[in-house]
Parts: structure tokens; C-alpha cells; sequence
């Protein structure tokens, strides 16, 4: 059975590999020490896993933004931790655009989920 860390993985390898950079964020606007706690990836890298534990999932909510390597906004995907242990659910929204879609859609074929329109 799948868990929400394997989808939320599984969205960020799935971005990088269609050659989008993807940037996470945890949903609060700042760090103690005043930064953005933001994790910047660059395709087509390979993401160990602690890295990806670490980056998402620590907060209720994540922010997966993807964009052309040289940072043309592409989509969000809005994650929301909780809803369903299985992560069928842990996308909440995003940004209609074909390259959120995709990414969301190929992910969700992959766990045997509901495709998007």
C-alpha cells in the first residue's frame, strides 16, 4: 500500500524527470533565521530519498512549484498532509495547467488513482 511520502516522492521525481525544476515549499513564509524554507531542484537529478523525507511533509501543507530550468512558472501543486493515508488525496489543488496535469496524472496512473481531465 502506498503512503502519502511515496506520492509526494513520486511527484517530484516524475517533475524532474519531464525536465521541470522543482522548488518545495513547506508553507511558512519564513525560517528562524529569516530565510524562505524552500529546496530548489534542478532536472534531471537524482534526489536520494532523506533529502526528499526532510523537504516534505514536516509542515500540514506543501508547495510543489514547477518551472523551465531557467524559471518560467509552469504549475503548483497544492499538497495537503493527512486527508488519506494512502495519498490518494494529498494533492488538494493545482494550478490548471497541462504540465501540472501531467505530472499529477502520470503519478496518479502509476498508484492506480484517479486521472485528471
Amino acid at each position: 500500500m502506498s503512503t502519502e511520502m511515496d506520492v509526494a516522492k513520486a511527484l517530484v521525481r516524475t517533475a524532474l524527470a519531464k525536465g521541470y525544476r522543482v522548488v518545495i515549499w513547506d508553507g511558512f513564509s519564513e525560517t528562524d533565521d529569516g530565510l524562505r524554507d524552500m529546496l530548489y531542484l534542478m532536472p534531471p537529478g537524482e534526489v536520494p530519498d532523506a533529502v526528499l523525507e526532510d523537504a516534505l511533509g514536516r509542515t500540514e501543507e506543501d508547495s510543489i512549484y514547477l518551472t523551465t530550468p531557467d524559471g518560467k512558472h509552469l504549475g503548483t501543486l497544492w499538497l495537503i498532509w493527512g486527508n488519506d493515508p494512502s495519498g490518494e488525496e494529498l494533492v488538494a489543488d493545482m494550478t490548471s495547467t497541462d504540465a501540472a496535469r501531467d505530472v499529477v496524472n502520470d503519478v496518479n496512473r502509476s498508484f492506480g488513482f484517479e486521472v485528471y481531465e
